[in-house]
């Protein structure tokens, strides 16, 4: 079955059989941070394909970047902004 659906409605997919995604489009979904999960046609699952953990990495990268700079005091409030991040575009942002 083929739809066309909005990522951002999207939070995982579901692979079910003998079906195959592309890398583009297993990319894509990576880069959305939509988890991926194969099932046998029986439903019996094989595994997960897992999105980066953004968050994490950002956080720990502004950190570093804190210990670097600590003289910045706009660097606290980038910080704070991270967990407060309502969506990627804006933890991206930061």
């Amino acid at each position: 079955m083929l739809i066309d659906m909005p990522y951002h409605k999207l939070e995982a997919v579901l692979v079910l059989g003998n079906v195959q995604i592309t890398t583009q489009a297993l990319g894509e979904l990576m880069d959305k941070g939509i988890l991926v999960s194969y099932l046998t046609r029986q439903g019996r699952f094989w595994g997960s394909v897992h999105p980066p953990a953004a968050r994490a990495v950002i956080h720990a990268k502004v950190r570093n970047g804190h210990d670097v700079l600590r003289g910045n005091g706009g660097v606290e409030e980038t910080v704070h902004g991270i967990r407060e991040a309502p969506d990627h575009a804006t933890l991206l942002g930061l």
